[in-house]
């Protein structure tokens, strides 16, 4: 199907992902795409009777009104099932479509939920546009690559979230003319920055947050009267976890004639784990946040405001322009995660001695067992901090021997 060149959003709560995008050859030119995230077990899913299939009961009304005015201009209120059987791991996924006018709205979207009786709230400015006459271009289709030597292994991106680290970003597209002539493509990777304020005064309403330029290109076209089909790619072996997207631009001249664009979530894979269970999380930040802090965030129980305050922490722990709230959490997480499989103590490794170093400091540049009569000692040198720090043996555990 080809797609009409505009504006698509992302949002997202503790429990789903919101995509809203722009068609015009279809009878409906507004796609919205509601996928449940794997941890919505404890809150929106529940197990079917007699089956071992995954059910979420919603109730979604939503309505699009002018921005000054306010007037509702469209509206839509029923009610779905979402099921995913046994066996599969993204059939937590729906796309509805809906007829609106071309134009800028403020979409307010209401999902109920049946099952536990919750509503979440999400606001989002969306721009509908009229068709192009001469130029019409299809949705971005990525994959992403990974490299083993002489062997690449690609892809398919069908969904919005990459869970492990790919070597290059592919992206493929149509574009049907007829009118031939010389165009300009410029794709741009744009990644989403944390501004600190991402959440308004009302705490259920989501205020969308800034993407800044990542990395960019431009090709050349010549299209042929007819479909036209182009490739291109971005290199993300140094690129951070976080929210991206592309856009893809087409140009006349200095005329742009066409656009469309898409979204994903670059992730490392044991983030997720963080947030399946706060509680868990928060007892691992011992060595960052204060028993007060610890306490705090442990005793919220309503799941959003506790997975707010929790992502407010770590973004008011990173300083102004070294970096954002995700990677100072993964940074952390990572070395707790390596301390308890690395170390002696099990699951508990980072509460001892070496673990907790090894949280601070990240792994040693020296790690050396020192021989002594009846008694086991190991040093760990730390060059970049001019630090050293001795372990001795005692009650069957590792401790730090203060010198």
């Amino acid at each position: 199907m080809l797609a009409l060149p505009g504006f698509g959003a992302t949002l997202s709560t503790a429990y789903y992902d919101i995509s809203i995008l722009n068609h015009v050859n279809a009878a409906s030119n507004v796609r919205f795409v509601l996928q449940l995230k794997p941890n919505v077990e404890k809150a929106l899913v529940r197990l079917e009777p007699g089956t071992d299939a995954l059910v979420a009961n919603l109730e979604f009304n939503i309505e699009a009104r002018l921005p000054l005015t306010r007037q509702v201009r469209h509206s839509w209120r029923f009610r779905k099932q979402i099921r995913q059987a046994a066996g599969t791991e993204d059939g937590l996924v729906r796309v509805f479509q809906f007829q609106i006018a071309p134009g800028t709205y403020d979409l307010e979207i209401e999902i109920h939920d049946l099952h536990a009786q919750r509503r979440y709230f999400e606001s989002i400015r969306f721009e509908c546009q009229a068709p192009l006459q001469q130029f019409q271009l299809s949705d971005l289709e990525l994959e992403t690559v990974k490299t083993f030597g002489p062997v690449a292994l690609a892809q398919p991106l069908h969904g919005l979230r990459i869970e492990s680290q790919p070597d290059s970003l592919r992206f493929s597209y149509s574009l049907a003319t007829d009118v031939p002539g010389f165009l300009t493509a410029r794709a741009v990777l744009y990644r989403e920055q944390e501004s600190g304020t991402g959440y308004t005064v009302d705490v259920s309403k989501w205020q969308v947050q800034h993407f800044r330029t990542y990395l960019q290109h431009s090709d050349v076209l010549r299209p042929q009267p007819g479909p036209n089909r182009y490739a291109g790619g971005f290199n993300l072996q140094d690129a951070l976890d976080g929210t991206y997207q592309i856009e893809l631009t087409i140009y006349r001249a200095d005329t742009q004639v066409a656009q469309t664009s898409r979204s994903f979530v670059l992730e490392w894979p044991r983030l997720r784990e963080v947030f399946a269970d706060l509680g868990q999380a928060v007892r691992w930040m011992k060595w960052v946040a204060s028993p007060q802090e610890r306490n705090h965030l442990a005793g919220i129980q309503d799941a959003d405001q506790q997975q707010r305050e929790f992502i407010s922490w770590w973004r008011n722990r990173v300083a102004p322009g070294s970096g954002d709230a995700r990677q100072a959490m993964k940074n952390y997480f990572s070395r707790v995660f390596m301390a308890n499989e690395t170390l002696d103590g099990g699951g508990e490794a980072w509460q001892r001695d070496q673990g907790k170093t090894m949280i601070l400091y990240g792994l040693p540049d020296l790690k050396r067992e020192i021989p002594a009569p009846g008694m086991k000692l190991s040093i760990w040198l730390y060059r970049s901090w001019n630090m050293a720090f001795l372990f001795k043996e005692m009650d069957g555990e590792m401790k730090l021997v203060r010198i």
